[in-house]
């Protein structure tokens, strides 16, 4: 029968208030007389089954136990398993008239009197093991308090989860976790000292031996974490965090993990192989040329590491947001960091391609990391909270402003935007979660750099193109276009180099904005030039069956991107008589019944205004001579 003891409701409490005061001081009486009774009887039964458990090696000190003791599993862990069975016995029976017992102070709060007497051993040997100046107590070495708390976890997880929580489930307490509880319970001894530790390393004169220690706690923290979860306990640890969340102690960690990320990512960019392929691939073949370089794959995981750190503070979303920026700025340093590699060093040094699939892999890591549980509550903060230091957001910039600071005059100028919508496709930074701010900003500086690297192609493109007369085409011999074979050369060289060293989502974009800018490079040529029939043919050919095929391996229809120029030479190889009737429409004044747009389009001219197709057929001296 469960034995609630608590004050009569029924008494008003503008009435006989001395008779409810007796009543109160009556219950208070007899319940601490009960307490006292049922605790000592359930100390005693704590006592008869060799509670707390000890499998060997214990941190040392204290009287041994000469009672048999229960195995974890509740079974004689002697030859007298009668005996032990009987003490067992006695133990449930003991535990469930103490569980019953409610007295007011404790009916309301989350205190469980048998738990708190099987934690009073536990509570004496750990102030007996790690206080004053025992070897124990070691400030420079938590990982032994932390082992030794674990241990006893581990060791009585077992009897807790087959004995005791079918104890509590038969009283109707189902809802106390009992294992939850007793490591609960341990975990206040651990925050306890983790105070007291971590203002023995505030106090230290060695700033420098302070943050190592710190830093050494915190992995221990982390170790402890994970040991807990693989005995599925995890949310015990997370108590332990509330320590390290506190405004003075989490301002220090903030400040060591930047200081320390800073300090890797010092070292990783400055190691030998950091432009090396990841995974120790040695050989030159294009696979392992297009791979990502060591240091993307360094910085990232380093990323990953901050933020299975910050998992100590999971209880607590906005003090978990702190160390969620320093993710934010050691992102953003990487980048910058790129983009200074790619200054120091011309587009056709490998670093500048390894910079370009570095910027792809972050931004493909982040993408699959914002569906994650713990980024995908940070989202839920204001971006202000989970946003990336003003200073560093500030002195970084945007790439576009830096582009357009920088931007030199080149041969392929104004040719286009070549980050206009029609390649809108490299920024996917939406599906970046909390991370899309980075994200942007990363997908902006491979943008740029993409830019850079493909007007640098253009750049010599049209330095050959230059080499062509405006009559160079009024013969129509080959041997009269020398420059356009090596052209050919120059683009499809370019392309394969590029595609041997980049990442496939990194190569996409540039033969889609080179195959832009030589589209307005040959449109531009062509309308600086004067053709024969023959030699618009020619150049119609090359153009058809020259260049295309090599954007043929990339895309279905190569003639979408080059559609200009390929609808420019469908009209220098127009029949002069077709092309003399189509010029004239186009210059002359419209007609009743013709429609000069509908007849460009009548021959697959789509792509091009009259005014551009008529400035194409104004090129062609044959029709001059009409």
């Amino acid at each position: 029968m469960r034995r609630d003891l608590r004050p009569p409701d029924r008494l008003p409490e503008a009435e006989a208030a001395e008779l409810r005061a007796d009543a109160e001081a009556s219950l208070e009486h007899w319940a601490g007389q009960l307490r006292r009774k049922f605790s000592a009887e359930f100390a005693a039964a704590v006592r008869a089954i060799g509670w707390p458990f000890n499998s060997g090696g214990s941190t040392g000190g204290g009287s041994a136990d000469t009672s048999t003791p229960v195995s974890a599993s509740g079974s004689a862990s002697s030859g007298t398993s009668g005996s032990s069975g009987g003490k067992e016995r006695d133990f449930v029976v003991s535990f469930r008239r103490f569980a019953q017992l409610q007295v007011p102070a404790e009916a309301s709060g989350r205190s469980l009197p048998p738990l708190e007497v099987m934690l009073e051993p536990f509570r004496k040997k750990f102030a007996f093991h790690f206080s004053g100046d025992r070897p124990t107590n070691d400030p420079a070495r938590p990982e032994i308090f932390l082992t030794q708390v674990l241990k006893w976890i581990k060791e009585h997880d077992a009897f807790l989860g087959q004995v005791v929580q079918p104890c509590l489930d038969q009283v109707g307490m189902s809802a106390w976790d009992v294992r939850e509880e007793f490591a609960s319970g341990l975990m206040e001894l651990v925050k306890r000292k983790l105070g007291q530790l971590l203002e023995q390393y505030r106090e230290l004169p060695d700033k420098e031996e302070a943050d190592l220690r710190l830093a050494h706690l915190i992995n221990e923290l982390l170790a402890l974490d994970r040991e807990l979860a693989a005995v599925g306990l995890p949310s015990a640890a997370a108590t332990v965090g509330s320590v390290l969340g506190e405004p003075r102690w989490l301002a220090w960690w903030e400040g060591l993990e930047a200081k320390f990320a800073q300090a890797r990512l010092d070292e990783i960019l400055l190691a030998g192989d950091a432009w090396s392929p990841a995974g120790g691939v040695e050989d030159s073949s294009s696979s392992s040329s297009a791979a990502v370089p060591q240091c993307a794959e360094a910085v990232m995981a380093l990323v990953q590491a901050l933020g299975g750190r910050a998992n100590l503070l999971r209880t607590d979303l906005h003090k978990r947001a702190r160390l969620f920026r320093v993710q934010l700025d050691v992102l953003e340093d990487f980048r910058v960091r790129l983009r200074q590699v790619t200054r120091r060093y011309p587009t056709s040094d490998p670093r500048w391609f390894g910079a370009l699939n570095s910027l792809q892999f972050a931004r493909d890591s982040l993408t699959d990391w914002a569906d994650q549980l713990d980024y995908a509550e940070l989202s839920r903060l204001p971006e202000s909270e989970r946003s990336i230091h003003g200073a560093v957001a500030a002195a970084s910039g945007t790439a576009g402003d830096e582009a357009a600071s920088r931007a030199p005059a080149t041969a392929a100028a104004g040719l286009a935007d070549l980050s206009s919508a029609a390649i809108a496709d490299d920024d996917d930074s939406s599906g970046a979660g909390v991370f899309a701010p980075v994200a942007r900003r990363l997908a902006a500086t491979q943008s740029e750099l993409l830019e850079s690297l493909v007007r640098g192609i253009l750049d010599q493109l049209a330095a050959l193109l230059e080499s062509l007369g405006p009559d160079t085409f009024l013969s129509g011999r080959p041997s009269d276009a020398p420059a356009l074979a090596a052209l050919f050369l120059a683009v499809r060289d370019s392309l394969q180099a590029c595609r041997d060293r980049l990442q496939p989502a990194v190569f996409r974009p540039v033969w889609r904005r080179l195959a832009a800018g030589l589209n307005r490079l040959l449109m531009r040529q062509l309308l600086g030039m004067r053709f024969s029939h023959a030699g618009g043919l020619q150049f119609a050919h090359t153009v058809t069956k020259v260049f295309m095929p090599v954007f043929a391996q990339y895309c279905g229809r190569p003639d979408r991107l080059l559609a200009e120029s390929a609808q420019a030479c469908c009209l220098l190889g127009l029949a002069r008589g077709t092309a003399a009737l189509l010029r004239q429409a186009l210059a002359g004044p419209p007609r009743d019944g013709e429609d000069p747009l509908r007849m460009l389009l009548d021959l697959g001219v789509s792509s091009l205004t009259p005014e551009e197709a008529l400035a194409v057929l104004k090129r062609r001296i044959d029709l001059d001579q009409a």
